[in-house]
């Protein structure tokens, strides 16, 4: 049984020193990509000599090794991301609000009660979103993929008579032409970041930006009103807790992992022990495997771009409130001094 060991998937979290603000700010949307893509062409030589196993009518074997060296992928894959993803950000977070309360902590008070007249300063900013929904990005994609599996699964271990063998043919065609067709990956973006529509692999970075951006659109402001100071201190003492709610991410990512790793291993050609079917058949159930085993990865990339993306915006969040409030607490300051003039 191929299983992530939890405490060496989780492990124990790594120590790192923020150098500077460029640490903090690292785009583990792009790094996230890279890191996919390192792993996919992994996956892509592991696949191909799958393939090649099935035309050479060794579909057996090969998927014998295929699954072991796809386990390896994925445990190596997913502990990288949870010591860049999880670790680093977290570490790099904890570091930067520690260093930037020496600051704001002085003027708490003062902040969270301000209710003077707007601070006349000019801020570019966004309305961000959705970096504290534990909804978005959503895995409910890989759970359909579940059910597609039990449904073939059903025609497989039944009866094996012709009826049976259109029908499961009839489910192959389906299922490859849906998957070729590109509708399947464009649904599965609008089911992760939950837009309602399909949406084309060349949008996907921007529908990842937008999602956590109210859209993309910057709002240019010309003044601080005292609610918009009030809200952001409120936010600003909170982001601990969001650190909290990603590492509940990262354990749902891990349950989500096994719960991967544990269906590729009920991929098995000697379930069908016992059933009579054609060459034909069963080399369509082998080319079967490999596309499924092909699309269930592709689901995970498209999470976990989608997770890196909401990194990205929740330290933009947190760097944009800084900002506002240390520029507000300039003003305070300035004010005081003319008080005391």
């Amino acid at each position: 049984m191929i299983n992530l060991n939890e405490e060496a998937f989780l492990g124990k979290e790594e120590k790192y020193t923020l150098t500077d603000e460029s640490d903090f700010l690292e785009s583990y949307f792009r790094a996230g990509i890279e890191t996919t893509s390192e792993f996919s062409e992994a996956y892509t030589e592991a696949s191909s000599d799958l393939y090649k196993g099935i035309k050479a009518n060794n579909g057996i074997a090969t998927f014998v090794a295929f699954k072991a060296t796809l386990g390896d992928i994925i445990k190596a894959y997913i502990v990288k991301m949870n010591n860049r993803m999880y670790n680093q950000f977290s570490a790099a977070f904890k570091t930067r609000i520690r260093e930037d309360k020496k600051v704001i902590d002085k003027y708490r008070k003062k902040l969270a009660n301000y209710n003077g007249k707007p601070i006349e300063l000019s801020v570019t900013r966004y309305n961000y979103s959705n970096i504290f929904n534990s909804d978005i990005p959503s895995m409910k994609v890989i759970d359909s993929y579940k059910n597609e599996r039990e449904q073939m699964d059903m025609l497989m271990s039944s009866t094996s008579d012709e009826s049976k063998k259109k029908a499961i043919r009839a489910e192959f065609n389906k299922i490859k032409d849906y998957i070729s067709s590109g509708e399947c990956y464009n649904n599965a973006r609008s089911s992760i970041l939950k837009s309602g529509t399909p949406i084309e692999p060349e949008n996907y970075a921007k529908a990842i930006f937008d999602v956590y951006r109210s859209g993309g659109d910057q709002v240019v402001d010309y003044s601080i009103t005292p609610v918009q100071i009030r809200e952001a201190v409120k936010r600003f003492y909170s982001y601990e807790k969001y650190l909290d709610a990603i590492d509940g991410d990262k354990r749902k990512v891990f349950d989500k992992y096994n719960y991967i790793l544990s269906h590729l291993e009920k991929y098995d050609m000697f379930q069908m022990k016992g059933l009579v079917y054609d060459e034909e058949v069963l080399k369509e159930y082998e080319l079967y495997i490999k596309l499924k085993a092909d699309q269930l990865m592709h689901y995970c990339s498209l999470y976990l771009t989608a997770f890196d993306g909401k990194l990205d915006a929740l330290a933009n969040s947190y760097m944009q409130d800084r900002d506002i409030l240390l520029k507000v607490c300039g003003y305070i300051t300035a004010d005081e001094e003319k008080e005391e003039e």
